[in-house]
């Protein structure tokens, strides 16, 4: 297993929760009112697919889907602003005269009219073409008051020749999204050029103290950094309720086979967690039930099959000591599902499944380690949207 696939992120609950909700928020894809008409399932697919490969940015993959996209709708002004905005980010011979030609055409539309304006306000920004760009991003800035972005740049398209106008809007940034780093840094370029020394050191200073907290942003032409309505976007194909099925919500509860000296504890108020996952890969969904079991067993591993639950005490991970909450995925790319378990004695232990119910520790192999702390719950994400998934860990401080 590569260290490279796991990557250890701690802080409070508190900032933990509200960087999930921030990565979460930018991963989340946009769209305009009003609503566009239903599209054909094979365009909704295309562009699913397309968006998808934006997230990893592979933005060659993603140009060529939403080329494909583009040539078998080409009525479809959604395909061509993903299109214009992959090219604008892959940032290849032509693409950024194509966009530009893409986005001109697709400016009247009054469903990605807005972003339409946005993207191209960008384009010309970062070509240097400020005096073009400003109308087009100051116009998207003022319709949406409450997105940080667009005043962000309208601000930048400014800067240099209009210092006082362009700290304006680096304010109006501020006060859209109090996080937004570079809002404070625009700012202070702003008043250094303006004179205001005492000011724009104090918006230096500002700028800085946000440098260690997890929910700051920054502006940048980088994708996922030029704010969301920037973000390639997807549409939705109607899809007919379902009605409800005939007969019962819950089936019969089903038997848990235990297994001999198995000896489950009383309740209590000792912390348990309780988990399902196809833990052996045979296709049904099998419980990890946490602190549940006296002796030197003290998790239970419940197998699933058509005539109940089997309690395995020999299981590898039956025996590991502490857990708060255990975490599945398949965190090696091999098929296979993988363990977190979070502990809140000797740290967290990573166990992979290197072959069909077989088990092996390797927290110290992948230096993911933390034999200090002491954990309390976590998440399996690709935070980083690199196609592996990494580790959030919330600690107890």
């Amino acid at each position: 297993m590569q260290s490279a696939h796991v990557r250890v992120l701690m802080a409070p609950l508190l900032r933990v929760l509200v960087a999930s909700a921030t990565v979460l928020a930018l991963a989340a894809c946009q769209r305009d009112t009003p609503v566009p008409p239903p599209a054909p399932e094979a365009l909704v697919a295309a562009l699913n697919r397309g968006v998808a490969h934006m997230g990893r940015y592979d933005f060659a993959a993603a140009a060529a889907e939403f080329a494909a996209a583009v040539e078998d709708q080409p009525q479809s002004r959604e395909a061509a602003l993903n299109l214009a905005l992959a090219l604008i980010n892959r940032q290849g011979d032509g693409d950024g005269s194509e966009a530009e030609r893409l986005l001109r055409t697709a400016l009247p539309d009054p469903v990605v009219g807005a972003r339409t304006r946005y993207a191209l306000g960008l384009l010309l920004l970062y070509g240097g073409r400020d005096a073009d760009a400003l109308p087009l991003l100051s116009a998207v800035a003022a319709g949406a008051p409450g997105d940080a972005f667009p005043a962000y740049f309208a601000g930048q398209a400014q800067l240099a020749g209009d210092p006082d106008a362009a700290l304006g809007w680096f304010v109006k940034a501020q006060t859209a999204n109090p996080l937004l780093r570079s809002a404070y840094y625009g700012g202070f370029q702003a008043l250094q050029r303006l004179g205001r020394r005492a000011d724009a050191m104090a918006m230096l200073r500002r700028f800085e103290s946000l440098a260690g907290d997890p929910r700051a942003q920054m502006a940048e032409f980088k994708y996922t950094r030029m704010g969301p309505l920037a973000m390639a976007v997807t549409v939705d194909v109607p899809v007919a309720p379902a009605a409800l099925p005939d007969g019962p919500r819950f089936l019969p509860a089903a038997t848990i086979t235990t297994a001999p000296g198995a000896r489950w504890r009383a309740a209590g108020a000792d912390t348990r967690s309780i988990t399902v996952a196809d833990i052996d890969g045979d296709g049904r969904l099998d419980v990890f039930a946490a602190h549940v079991l006296e002796g030197g067993t003290p998790n239970a591993v419940l197998f699933g099959s058509e005539s109940g639950w089997r309690l395995d005490l020999t299981h590898p991970l039956a025996t590991v000591t502490g857990v708060r909450a255990a975490l599945w995925g398949d965190l090696d790319n091999d098929g296979r599902s993988d363990a977190v378990l979070v502990r809140g004695n000797g740290g967290s232990a990573i166990w992979r499944q290197t072959a069909p119910n077989t088990w092996r520790d390797v927290t110290t192999s992948s230096r993911a380690a933390t034999p200090r702390l002491d954990g309390t719950d976590g998440a399996l994400v690709d935070a980083d949207h690199d196609g592996d998934l990494d580790i959030l860990s919330l600690i107890h401080i």
